[in-house]
């Protein structure tokens, strides 16, 4: 009867980069190094971002000055 347990294959779950932005549930197995990094990486977009806003608001604020 050892044919019947046939071990599941999450080969294909490895939450890789088409996985969802690594959210937790979508493929992401390990709570392991994976998720600080993952979180690290998310953050640093979103603080790139926000500096790439201010330094347009400042550069239409300088263009309005000289204007």
């Amino acid at each position: 009867m050892a044919g019947l347990h046939r071990r599941r294959d999450f080969s294909r779950l490895a939450g890789g980069p088409a996985d969802g932005a690594g959210r937790p549930g979508y493929g992401m197995r390990r709570a392991g190094p994976a998720a600080p990094t993952d979180k690290m990486s998310m953050t640093v977009i979103a603080l790139v971002l926000v500096a790439n806003l201010l330094l347009a608001g400042l550069f239409s604020l300088v263009a309005i000055a000289i204007d």
